[in-house]
């Protein structure tokens, strides 16, 4: 799998490289952009940004030079239902509009083929060489059953269908396999090859907890899963984060933490897990399970308006994050958990909009769609 499928991470968000990126940093106007569909992707030498007018072009990482541009049909809308968002694999690009598939050569933006859709949901899904991975709903079906599925491209028809009772957050694959909360309070794994069960984990007794109403709660799946060497990392809502072996879904560890929801979880190259909400910064061993660093972060966010913060990025010393309703971009330094530096967007950030670090750079889009690129100072 490529490394750039999504901005150097795999599609679970655990980070490939480190980068060095620290504040003060600087807005380059050249690269920053309005009406930008989606958080781009960068990888090859390249950005590849999808524009709501309906343009998809790829601009050099380096100089911002145009390589290419292509033109869909007509422009789209944004999250309904994930048009115009870009998947990525080796040399092939994918996007989706008004049921059809636009495969196109990410080096050169020529069109390979425009075929019929699978309605799945395009922000989960993953590409894999000419496979296509994701969930989707059968509308053809009064009772809509949900189905993750590998859909071959070029015979333009489905590998696999496994049925499921919910929709993931998102599906996580190594090259073997495929990884996804499949049912309330459960863990499974799915052969990527045929669709078949390999393994399912229940996980309502580790996270069970009481909340604020005296009531005793089942521990569910919250968020994206990690994979780190041998291990899954899975966030749980219920005050945990647990490690299963992917090859058998066995609980290696399992830590308790003063985060009700850890969805918003990343791994740094050197093995470091952090989660972090409106309070609390947590960083982990994710070989072990082991409490690194536990930090109250509340009063250092007071002053920016807080308490919502969207999903995050980890660079060698710094998280950045954003203030979704203030739109406030945010570094936090990983060790005193201090504030050395911010940056006010022109609109909220979503929740999903999560800066990215790629190369010495961040990317951050906010809800009215402008783009922002930052460099060091």
């Amino acid at each position: 799998m490529a490394e750039y499928t999504h901005f150097q991470f795999h599609p679970e968000r655990r980070r490939m490289e480190a980068d060095s990126l620290t504040p003060p940093l600087r807005l380059l106007e050249n690269r920053s952009m309005p009406g930008v569909g989606y958080l781009p992707k960068i990888g090859a030498g390249n950005v590849f940004v999808s524009f709501l007018e309906g343009r998809l072009a790829a601009f050099e990482e380096s100089g911002g030079k145009p390589v290419w541009d292509f033109r869909l049909p007509h422009g789209y809308r944004a999250g309904i239902p994930d048009d115009g968002d870009l998947l990525i694999s080796e040399h092939t690009l994918l996007t989706r509009l008004n049921g059809e598939l636009f495969i196109l050569d990410a080096s050169t933006g020529k069109l390979h083929s425009r075929q019929p859709a699978p309605a799945f949901d395009l922000r989960s899904a993953i590409l894999q060489e000419n496979r296509l991975f994701g969930v989707y709903l059968d509308e053809a079906d009064e009772n809509e059953p949900v189905y993750c599925f590998a859909y071959d491209l070029a015979r333009q028809t489905f590998s696999w269908q496994y049925a499921i009772e919910r929709i993931p957050y998102s599906l996580a694959m190594s090259t073997q396999s495929v990884f996804l909360s499949d049912r309330k309070g459960y863990f499974t794994c799915l052969s990527a090859e045929t669709g078949a069960q390999v393994w399912t984990t229940p996980i309502q007794e580790i996270g069970q907890y009481t909340d604020v109403d005296q009531t005793i709660r089942s521990g569910d799946v919250t968020g994206v899963p990690l994979l780190w060497g041998d291990l899954l990392i899975v966030p749980v809502e219920g005050y945990h984060v647990v490690a299963l072996e992917q090859a058998t879904g066995a609980v290696r560890w399992s830590q308790l933490i003063d985060i009700d929801d850890p969805r918003n979880l990343v791994c740094s190259p050197n093995g470091m897990l952090a989660t972090v909400d409106s309070e609390i910064y947590v960083n982990l061993d994710v070989a072990t399970g082991r409490m690194l660093s536990h930090l109250n972060i509340a009063a250092a966010l007071r002053p920016y308006g807080g308490p919502l913060v969207t999903r995050m990025d980890v660079t060698d010393h710094m998280l950045y994050f954003s203030i979704i309703h203030k739109g406030i971009l945010v570094a936090l330094d990983r060790q005193s958990g201090e504030i050395p530096w911010t940056f006010q967007c022109a609109a909220a950030v979503p929740f999903n909009n999560a800066p990215v670090v790629v190369n010495g750079r961040l990317y951050l889009l906010d809800e009215d769609h402008n783009l922002y690129v930052f460099a060091g100072a």
